[in-house]
């Protein structure tokens, strides 16, 4: 599902709204940088979504019969993890050095 979500956002399909996409006051007010922000965060979101879909199929065949607990936590710090290094990402693009 955020593979879905995330590839409109990459290819450059998704104007400028309230709802989905990188928001903030600055992207929000600039169409270029909304595209350049949401374009570099899509990419990474969908390719943040094909590792877990890769982690979840490794821990399927593998820990999650005998240990689903380490399983899931493996899964959520992946999804942490990823989705703050994104957002990291986008702070970065919208304040730069």
């Amino acid at each position: 599902m955020g593979f879905l979500l995330s590839l409109p956002l990459w290819q450059g399909k998704v104007p400028p709204n309230p709802i989905s996409g990188f928001r903030t006051a600055k992207t929000l007010a600039d169409p270029v940088l909304w595209h350049q922000v949401n374009t570099a965060t899509g990419r990474s979101l969908v390719l943040l979504n094909v590792l877990i879909a890769i982690v979840t199929l490794v821990l399927h065949f593998t820990i999650t019969k005998d240990r689903p607990g380490l399983a899931a936590l493996i899964l959520t710090s992946a999804f942490v993890i990823g989705a703050a290094l994104v957002a990291l990402q986008g702070y970065l693009i919208i304040n730069p050095r």
